[in-house]
């Protein structure tokens, strides 16, 4: 019925009557979004030569992924020349995002990294071995995979995580190093920056989706996705100025950019058109709001020391890692204030499912609750961590 409400992996009873003049050659099940793009396969019936034909049918919401909202039940009817679309708008509700666990990518030589998983009582599982650099990692709990680039071994790779299969590679391509470091941003597609003037963006699968290029005396950076836009830290080769750059999703073309003197640590998003960039200079680090769409920068607090890391808490809250100590920023009452003494991070990860920060130093990862901001939990590794990631079940 219309409006009906439903949940992912409920199925859906079908009873429909189709009538024709002349003989139905199919007729289709199909789940769309409101687009009318389809988001599921579809079921497909032969009425055999039938003008009137009675369809009873079930139709299982299999799509793991699906959001809350409203979704139309199409069910189209073919005949030997035309077809008829019957919409039916439905409401789904999505599956409760669940927390599965963490994904350590360590040096266990130089030139030897391990990616392994890790459990909440600090089991470790290796999983597969790369003989290559290590340049920055990403991962995709959707697709099961984790990314990674080196500098002067290996471009990108994507590995399937569950079985440890390598799902596609790129090639290396001279000149080198190919990547500066933290040069990927996974934002349902992959983001990559190269040491040689380009920006790249890739699906799941491989294929490119985004490019984007500048001129040789800058170095795309760090990279972020927002809307439309495709933000890079731009920094000078030539000990000129640095820049923001802002380019066109759909086409790459670079839209505008923004002179600065800074190295961005970190990139986050903070309302529905801006972004807090977090950036170190000369006199220590900055957080700072920044608008791609009129390219207005403006400063919001700076901290005493240079910021080593840093990660988005809530809509207002960000955890700032210093070389001088950790602080928790509040935008709304534009406060920072000491926090953790004793916890050094060179990595950070929030989990929003149990409301844990984890923290990752050489090779101790600790699990801080939040916003108590208590150390719950702490494991060690044999090797040197150079990233981790946190996977959920979408």
């Amino acid at each position: 019925m219309e409006n009906q409400v439903f949940n992912v992996n409920d199925t859906i009873h079908i009873d429909a009557t189709i009538t024709d003049e002349v003989n139905l050659q199919s007729v289709m099940v199909e789940l769309t979004d409101l687009q009318l793009t389809g988001v599921q396969s579809p079921n497909y019936f032969y009425p055999q030569s039938a003008s009137d034909y009675k369809l009873k049918t079930l139709y299982p919401i299999t799509n793991q992924y699906l959001e809350t909202g409203d979704y139309y039940l199409l069910i189209r009817a073919n005949n030997e020349s035309n077809y008829r679309n019957k919409y039916l708008k439905i409401f789904i509700n999505e599956l409760p995002l669940q927390f599965e666990g963490l994904l350590a990518v360590t040096e266990k030589a130089l030139n030897h990294i391990g990616v392994s998983s890790v459990t909440d009582s600090g089991s470790v599982n290796s999983l597969f071995e790369i003989y290559g650099d290590y340049a920055g990692s990403e991962s995709d709990s959707r697709h099961r995979q984790i990314y990674l680039a080196g500098k002067n071994f290996i471009n990108v790779q994507a590995y399937h995580f569950e079985t440890s299969g390598i799902a596609w590679s790129k090639d290396p391509e001279p000149p080198l190093p190919m990547h500066p470091d933290n040069c990927l941003c996974f934002d349902e597609e992959l983001y990559v920056s190269f040491a040689s003037f380009d920006i790249i963006g890739y699906r799941y699968n491989g294929s490119v989706v985004f490019t984007a290029s500048v001129e040789e005396g800058l170095l795309p950076s760090r990279v972020f996705s927002l809307n439309d836009y495709v933000v890079v830290d731009l920094q000078s080769k030539t000990g000129s100025f640095n820049y923001l750059g802002t380019f066109y999703k759909v086409s790459g073309v670079e839209k505008h950019r923004l002179a600065n003197n800074f190295i961005v640590v970190d990139f986050w998003d903070y309302t529905s058109d801006r972004i807090i960039v977090v950036t170190n200079n000369d006199s220590g680090g900055m957080l700072m709001e920044f608008n791609p769409d009129n390219n207005v920068l403006v400063e919001i607090t700076d901290t005493p020391d240079r910021i080593i890391c840093s990660l988005k808490l809530s809509e207002t809250d960000f955890f700032i890692s210093t070389e001088g100590g950790n602080f928790l920023f509040n935008s709304d009452q534009e406060t920072l204030t000491s926090v953790l003494p004793g916890v050094s991070p060179k990595r950070l990860r929030f989990e929003p499912v149990n409301q844990n920060i984890y923290s990752a130093g050489s090779n101790l990862i600790e699990v801080i609750s939040y916003p108590d901001m208590t150390v719950q939990n702490t494991f060690t590794l044999t090797d040197s961590i150079l990233n981790f990631h946190l996977i959920h079940s979408k």
